[in-house]
């Protein structure tokens, strides 16, 4: 039930934040798949059993933490690179006049 109640809540707060910071495809996916390894290694931790370990860490945890790694590198290595900063051109006459009448500017 943890895990169902987790999945259901991870779904709604990806399509939110997928709309709100307007997440390509390819980040939407690697946001789901943090959330989701994030929410397992949370789950795994809660269960009661003789599961193999490697590292003082079960197998289910490791793969959570190497899922939750790449999610993470990959959101990074994808994100939107910085614009530089627009240049300011200088404002010119319309009409360029040197008589300095009402129709210069």
């Amino acid at each position: 039930m943890y895990q169902s109640v987790c999945e259901v809540v991870l779904g709604v707060a990806v399509i939110w934040a997928a709309r709100r910071f307007a997440l390509s495809g390819e980040r939407t996916f690697m946001l789901c798949a943090a959330g989701y390894a994030a929410s397992d290694f949370w789950v795994e931790s809660m269960r009661v059993g003789p599961l193999p370990h490697a590292l003082g860490i079960r197998y289910g945890a490791l793969g959570d933490i190497a899922v939750f790694v790449l999610a993470v590198v990959g959101m990074y290595l994808t994100r939107p690179g910085r614009k530089p900063p627009a240049r300011v051109y200088a404002k010119r006459a319309l009409v360029e006049d040197s008589s300095g009448d009402v129709m210069s500017m």
